[in-house]
């Protein structure tokens, strides 16, 4: 029995020596660094209306990384916009009852205002333009084309595929993977999205693409986390998860994510650590303390200070 205890006590020790070193399959990339990624959620949608080109151009301006929506038109255009959850609905933020994927991009342009439900302490100053004027607020529902015509090279985007309800899934990653490399800009873009055959479908024809786990390989990626079991995770096609603070899981409910077990499992595996949306200062600086790659958030400048006053200038 004792040398039966002292074996069970080697295996134990070595699996967790092996638990704690790095393993990584992924080698370096910029959605890992030193110093929290400050991530403009929407291009930072508690200063400019949300997914806008006015918003776009707060975000470049302070120096944050562009993160957007994307869903698609009937022609085949990928657009910056977020509908509501489910359906897809463009009525969530403009005066749209419509699904994207449904109607044109010049219907979109000339009919949707894009910061139409946009909401400045309970008024909603940008109802009133006319076509022309939100045209020249730039507050129309922009192209993913047009936002890598403008910005190209000198901006970071991290770029979510929406597909909800029966929205074409497939076609827009394609379109998108090949707009990314028509411009030169694979070092540039983390795509993402909840739907799991989606990343499949990057992974699988896009390999050259810095990619952010689906919801499936997400979940288990922080379950080995938790698990100590990183060691016997082999997926090397993400090299990034966005995740929230805390997760309902089944059967064990809801576990919290902000800790150093999910980003030091998820680090020795090189995987970049992602939290949404986060708004709170003091959830911002527990989160930089405890080793996040990226915080997104809707006051990019907000946390910009705090890594400030964190880690230095």
């Amino acid at each position: 029995m004792k040398k039966l205890l002292m074996g069970l006590a080697a295996l134990v020790a070595v699996y967790a020596s092996l638990s704690i070193v790095p393993h990584s399959l992924i080698g370096e990339t910029p959605w890992r660094t030193d110093r929290p990624l400050v991530i403009a959620h929407a291009g930072g949608k508690g200063i400019a209306p949300d997914n806008t080109l006015k918003a776009f151009r707060y975000a470049h301006s302070v120096g944050a990384i562009l993160e957007m929506d994307v869903q698609i038109t009937a022609d085949e255009v990928l657009i910056t916009r977020h509908g509501e959850n489910v359906t897809g609905n463009l009525r969530q933020l403009t005066q749209c009852d419509v699904v994207s994927w449904d109607v044109t991009y010049d219907f979109i342009y000339t009919n949707c205002n894009g910061a139409y439900k946009y909401n400045v302490d309970g008024q909603f100053p940008y109802q009133v333009l006319t076509l022309n004027e939100w045209v020249a607020e730039e507050v129309y529902v922009p192209t993913v084309e047009e936002l890598f015509q403008i910005f190209g090279q000198d901006a970071m985007y991290v770029i979510e595929i929406k597909a909800d309800a029966n929205a074409p899934r497939t076609r827009p990653a394609q379109l998108l993977g090949d707009l990314i490399l028509k411009y030169g800009l694979e070092e540039h873009v983390l795509v993402a999205s909840f739907h799991d055959d989606i990343m499949d479908y990057f992974a699988a024809n896009f390999p050259e693409l810095y990619l952010n786990a689906g919801s499936g390989p997400t979940r288990t990626m922080v379950l080995h986390s938790y698990a100590f079991s990183t060691i016997f995770h082999r997926d090397n096609r993400f090299v990034a998860i966005s995740i929230p603070t805390s997760y309902s899981f089944p059967v064990i409910n809801r576990i919290h994510l902000d800790n150093r077990f999910v980003t030091g499992g998820l680090h020795r595996l090189g995987v970049a650590v992602h939290y949404w949306t986060i708004n709170d200062p003091e959830t911002m600086r527990h989160l930089i303390r405890i080793g996040a790659d990226g915080i997104i958030t809707d006051y990019p400048e907000l946390l910009q200070q705090i890594i400030a006053e964190e880690l230095g200038t």
